[in-house]
């Protein structure tokens, strides 16, 4: 494995999965230590069992590699991986989470969803876009809010799939590099003698727990 980096990356498609032209599907064929979950029935999101399988996997990586993976989630991907990392003990380093589905539409609570994700040592990124039929701007807002990420809003990206035009699509590569650099950079470090490493997980502190971010309103 001296080849590939020591941060390997978990693929969560959303529902349907990602067909071969998807941006999800190519990402794998450009970035070595790329793994996909596998779900039961593509066709059937169910919060539970999906971030069961998200957990499962990643932490298969997580002993594999020795190091948590980044996750690059899609729609309602995004939610299984949040769930999973939130609820499930999943080791996930950081998270992309793109065009994530509206919880409201699955009959999630918000309540669920709505607290900051672990990091180790690493930047949360939601990226959403101003015309997704499956999530308003206001709604990715309050997500990103709640998960404690950064937050970018396309403009007429629709749900960023391949309807929309997103096959190859270089921000994910961009995303998984920078953060593996980032990991790379920590990791080579000087300590001074007899000090031993500062944990690299971060909990974000932008709302404590038991606070939830008030939710905007709008249409699920």
């Amino acid at each position: 494995m001296s080849d590939i980096s020591p941060l390997p990356v978990l693929i969560v498609p959303g529902k349907g999965g990602s067909e071969p032209a998807h941006w999800q599907s190519w990402l794998e064929t450009q970035v070595a230590g790329c793994r996909r979950v596998e779900q039961a029935n593509w066709d059937n999101p169910e919060l539970l069992p999906w971030a069961r399988r998200v957990a499962h996997q990643a932490q298969a990586l997580a002993d594999e590699y020795g190091t948590a993976p980044l996750l690059v989630a899609h729609s309602f991907g995004c939610l299984a991986g949040a769930y999973a990392a939130l609820h499930l003990g999943a080791p996930v380093a950081a998270g992309l989470y793109v065009a994530p589905a509206n919880p409201a539409r699955f009959g999630i609570p918000r309540s669920a969803l709505a607290w900051p994700l672990p990091r180790h040592g690493q930047q949360n990124d939601l990226i959403a876009s101003t015309n997704d039929p499956w999530m308003k701007s206001a709604d990715a807002t309050w997500l990103a809010e709640a998960w404690g990420a950064r937050f970018q809003l396309l403009e007429g990206a629709g749900h960023i799939n391949v309807a929309a035009g997103f096959g190859p699509w270089a921000l994910p590569v961009e995303w998984i590099a920078q953060a593996r650099q980032k990991a790379a950079r920590a990791v080579a470090a000087p300590r001074a003698p007899g000090r031993t490493a500062p944990s690299m997980l971060i909990e974000n502190s932008d709302f404590p727990r038991g606070i939830i971010p008030s939710y905007p309103g709008g249409a699920v």
